[in-house]
């Protein structure tokens, strides 16, 4: 959705105003990484699936665990954020605190309402995937004591999961891995 933007489309998407809630984060082709609101993306990416639709994909996997409504999509869609939160909510007994580690810190709010329905109980730190992971262990120190974390991004990496389950000691998902699997099953 977002590749066919010129670098001046791409700033002014990222500097205007948020519609439909939720801030998102995304690494570009180039390395560097953009902000954006999900209600400006989301018509982007129903056009791009449109445009598949009398070709041969079989499956589209979207690389990001914002909540989209893709049901109007012609082909079938992984959305990892649902994913993820149907995953925590089955495994979180009753009762059980939920820790998510964010992007950004103005995603936190929106987040705790998002996941509210998963747990009642949660703790939320922000650290960018993005940038080097000076804030892991102060973000850690905010999740400690969480029954299990949600990295929700698919930027964060394997090392920010190890390095994130060591400080926090709970069980962590991580969007990325969880969906390469998926994807394996399905294509098995």
């Amino acid at each position: 959705a977002l590749d066919a933007l010129s670098s001046e489309e791409l700033a002014k998407m990222s500097s205007g105003e948020k519609v439909g809630g939720e801030v998102l984060v995304s690494r570009l082709r180039d390395g560097s990484s953009v902000t954006f609101s999900r209600g400006l993306v989301t018509p982007l990416l129903r056009k791009a699936l449109e445009r598949l639709r009398n070709s041969a994909v079989d499956l589209v996997v979207l690389l990001c665990t914002g909540m989209f409504d893709l049901s109007e999509s012609p082909v079938p869609v992984i959305l990892p954020g649902r994913i993820m939160k149907d995953l925590a909510k089955s495994l979180l007994a009753e009762g059980g605190s939920l820790g998510m580690l964010v992007p950004l810190e103005e995603q936190e709010a929106g987040a705790l309402v998002e996941w509210r329905e998963v747990s009642q109980n949660m703790k939320i730190a922000s650290m960018s995937p993005y940038e080097r992971p000076t804030r892991l262990k102060s973000a850690a120190d905010e999740l400690r004591g969480c029954d299990l974390v949600v990295m929700n991004c698919i930027g964060y990496t394997r090392q920010h999961k190890s390095l994130l389950r060591e400080e926090v000691e709970a069980p962590v998902l991580l969007p990325r891995t969880l969906v390469a699997r998926l994807i394996q099953e399905l294509l098995d």
